[in-house]
């Protein structure tokens, strides 16, 4: 006579959320047109790439957004899988996950009140450490740009760009790097403030700085929904998916060599 195996319901209960987590996706993301923004079709392209590709590979998403404080928070703590629009540096990596594949690349330059005429078009590390600086907490800029920033003395710190704007247009810094497509946004929804007021200050410092999806570690499955997303972002990339969602929202498309960007043009949004 066979025994039928009992299972116990704590043990079916515990299976099924594995799974179910598994095959979900939980997207978490704060405002930064023209990359993402509530307001923005889709949420903006990188969101729409993000899910076509794990839609693409059988996995359901959902894309929250909140202030960037909140949006870390949640993802230190795995309550969301993804953040969305990552600077890849290597003490993120000892964190979190990075795919092979970025959603795109972000161009940063060094942004001053175009009154200031003592600062000068072109600017060196050793001429900057002269200045007072405005910076993001825990922002990375760059591999050439984080080199130097320890070395610099005169810092202010912001949580978000608006509040770095803020103190350029107040003169408690004297510059500040941006990123130079967010910084239209802000410039532009805000009424007392024009292109003309501000100035790009040319540097070597700064290089593309390529943008991913920033995985938890402490998600179910990671390792195979970061394997997944660049399996489904190799497709997209074969068969024009990829180039198709970049050129819906008006982004120019670059695609490089195997290993490269594939990206957005670098623009230059303020004269």
């Amino acid at each position: 006579m066979r025994h039928a195996a009992i299972i116990p319901t704590w043990l079916i209960i515990s299976v099924s959320v594995v799974h179910a987590g598994e095959s979900k996706v939980e997207l978490c993301g704060y405002e930064w047109p023209p990359y993402q923004g509530s307001k923005l079709e889709n949420y903006g392209y990188t969101v729409e790439i993000l899910y076509t590709a794990f839609e693409l590979m059988g996995y359901t998403c959902r894309y929250e957004v909140y202030p960037w404080e909140r949006s870390k928070m949640m993802l230190e703590k795995g309550l969301c899988d993804v953040l969305v629009n990552m600077h890849y540096t290597e003490k993120r990596a000892l964190n979190y996950g990075f795919p092979a594949n970025p959603l795109g690349h972000s161009s940063y330059a060094l942004i001053a009140l175009k009154t200031r005429d003592d600062i000068p078009e072109r600017i060196n590390a050793a001429q900057l450490e002269k200045l007072t600086v405005g910076l993001l907490k825990d922002a990375g800029y760059g591999e050439e740009f984080d080199k130097i920033k320890s070395r610099l003395p005169n810092v202010i710190h912001g949580i978000i760009e608006r509040s770095l704007l803020g103190h350029l247009i107040k003169k408690r810094v004297d510059i500040a790097p941006f990123d130079e497509n967010y910084v239209r946004y802000l410039i532009d929804a805000n009424t007392d403030m024009s292109p003309a007021d501000f100035k790009i200050v040319n540097s070597t410092l700064f290089k593309r700085n390529l943008l991913y999806p920033m995985f938890s570690k402490k998600g179910h499955g990671y390792k195979k929904k970061i394997s997944d997303y660049d399996r489904a972002m190799n497709r997209m990339k074969e068969d024009g998916t990829l180039k198709r969602i970049y050129q819906k929202h008006g982004i120019p498309f670059t695609h490089g060599e195997a290993g490269q960007s594939t990206g957005p043009a670098e623009l230059t949004v303020i004269k």
